[in-house]
């Protein structure tokens, strides 16, 4: 949740546990569709849903996922979605400059459609990211 984190608490702020997103429609969103920040759930799953013209010129984009302890996120799948009519930033963006990589990533099967390529990435993240595989993905 961007509204009400505490930058300053290093206990984290956000999502614990098993994070299950899944069947849902997140269309004409001026930021992110969803932006999880201070994670420090074990597994994240984000399966079939609809990110459409999410984000805007101020920034954003479909999913941002951030931890702040590296590798506090064990698993996370990022499967059968579809980003479409993205004009800015990123479909998906994955941890921060702080802390690059969030675990074990897996982006896999996911339809990214009719994006701004002058002003937006398919999928963005830090220098020193790893453990991504971001294989069969559709680019249209």
């Amino acid at each position: 949740s961007y509204w009400g984190t505490n930058e300053t608490n290093f206990a984290g702020i956000g999502v614990g546990g098993i994070v299950t997103i899944t069947n849902n429609q997140f269309n004409e969103l001026g930021q992110r569709g969803v932006w999880l920040r201070r994670i420090s759930a074990t597994k994240i799953d984000v399966n079939n849903n609809m990110f459409d013209h999410t984000g805007g010129v101020d920034g954003g984009g479909g999913l941002q996922l951030e931890v702040l302890v590296p590798e506090t996120v064990l698993e996370v799948n990022i499967l059968k979605n579809t980003f479409q009519k993205i004009t800015h930033f990123f479909g998906i963006r994955l941890g921060n400059a702080t802390n690059p990589t969030i675990g074990k990533v897996t982006i896999k099967e996911n339809k990214f459609i009719d994006f701004n390529l002058e002003t937006a990435v398919y999928v963005n993240g830090y220098e020193g990211m790893a453990n991504v595989d971001a294989n069969v993905n559709y680019y249209a």
